[in-house]
C-alpha cells in the first residue's frame, strides 16, 4: 500500500498520571496529554504529525519519532494531521 494511499494512522496514546474520564467539569484546568504516534498498517511512527486544539487554535508537532505532549481542558477536540495521511480528530468529553 502506498504512502498517499493510506486510509488511517494509528494514534497510540499514553495518558501520563491522568484518566480524563475522572476530570470533572467543574476542572477545567489544562492536562498533560503525551503518546506516540504510528502508522496502522506497519506499526512505524509518524514524525512530525501536526496537532492542533481546535476550540482554541493551539498546537504542536511530533518530533522524529512520532511523540508528541500538549496540554488541553476537558471539551477540547484534536486533529491530528500528516502529508500522506486522512485527518483524524479526537474528542474530549466535559465530564
Amino acid at each position: 500500500m502506498g504512502y498517499l494511499t493510506k486510509y488511517f494512522f494509528f494514534i497510540l496514546f499514553i495518558i501520563l498520571g491522568l484518566s480524563f474520564h475522572q476530570i470533572n467539569a467543574q476542572d477545567n484546568q489544562p492536562r498533560e496529554f503525551s503518546g506516540k504516534i504510528k502508522a496502522l498498517d506497519n506499526d512505524e511512527s509518524v514524525p512530525y504529525t501536526n496537532i492542533i486544539i481546535i476550540n482554541r487554535g493551539l498546537g504542536t508537532s511530533a518530533d522524529f519519532y512520532g511523540n508528541f505532549s500538549i496540554f488541553i481542558r476537558p471539551g477540547d477536540s484534536l486533529r491530528f494531521t500528516s502529508v500522506g495521511y486522512i485527518p483524524q480528530v479526537i474528542n474530549f468529553a466535559d465530564s
